[in-house]
């Protein structure tokens, strides 16, 4: 607790405004102490996300699926996430393809705090990267990029090339 004074966090023991509770999630101690400290606060403050904007979160997880793809699992902390919605995360972008809550079932859409499993990125994100939700008129923009993108790369790529002089000869 003495380091996290020292970045200007006072404790409520030692007379400060921060709630502060010890855990240990290894032993599993405090764990319902903390959880009832969290909904204390969020009923005091007021905190509340809005669903009707447009969708900001984190990613938690993500990898590259044989079948699908690359996949990312996003937390929405603001706004509601959609199927069909433009994202971009870090290095990665696309069209919202599918959605899969916790239980892998297929949803329409994630509200504030509603982890889902997305499809449709151009590549692999980074867990921590945040997203956001495009407005609609960059959404295709970043359809007409993909698309030249796309081109280019199967114009430059070493098998286009070998193919392209095979029938030449």
């Amino acid at each position: 607790m003495q380091e996290l004074s020292s970045i200007g966090l006072m404790p409520e023991d030692w007379g400060g405004d921060v709630p502060m509770v010890q855990i240990s999630a290894l032993k599993g101690e405090n764990i319902d102490d903390l959880l009832e400290t969290v909904m204390l606060v969020e009923e005091l403050q007021e905190l509340k996300a809005n669903p009707d904007r447009n969708a900001k979160g984190t990613v938690i997880e993500a990898g590259l699926d044989k079948s699908k793809g690359p996949v990312a699992t996003f937390i929405v902390q603001n706004g509601t996430l959609k199927r069909g919605d433009v994202v971009v995360c870090g290095q990665a972008f696309g069209k919202v393809r599918a959605l899969f809550d916790d239980g892998g079932k297929r949803v329409d859409e994630a509200g504030p705090s509603i982890p889902v499993q997305v499809i449709g990125l151009s590549n692999v994100p980074t867990a921590g990267d945040e997203f956001e939700k495009l407005l609609a008129k960059y959404g295709s923009l970043i359809s007409v990029i993909s698309i030249v993108v796309l081109f280019i790369y199967l114009l430059v790529s070493p098998s286009s090339a070998a193919k392209a002089s095979k029938k030449r000869r």
